[in-house]
């Protein structure tokens, strides 16, 4: 009976816990860094490994939002609220875009 239980609490901890990191279509985690280019491109980069996202970034490594994209200051904000604040994001990018183009954001 206790190894049942100690399975249960086991298994609890295991389904509770957040992955963390990117995948071909999102990264899930901290945001490490937020620039802006003076074009209004917002550049964004999370504590994963953004190598694994199914885009090709010019930078290299960093998300974007281009100047006029819907919703780019609101993201903005989210995501600058995010970076202060230590709490995970989920960013989801446009699969096999040129510049790793943001689709949406959300707060964990």
């Amino acid at each position: 009976m206790k190894k049942l239980i100690l399975g249960a609490l086991a298994l609890g901890v295991i389904a509770t816990s957040s992955y963390a990191g990117c995948s071909a279509t999102k990264c899930i985690g901290k945001v490490d860094k937020l620039y802006m280019t003076a074009n209004g491109t917002l550049y964004v980069g999370m504590d994963g490994d953004e190598s694994a996202l199914s885009c090709t970034a010019p930078s290299g490594a960093y998300m974007s939002l281009a100047e006029g994209d819907i919703g780019k200051n609101a993201m903005y904000s989210l995501l600058l609220t995010a970076q202060t604040t230590n709490r995970d994001v989920t960013i989801r990018i446009q699969t096999g875009s040129p510049d790793c183009r943001v689709l949406y954001v959300t707060a964990n």
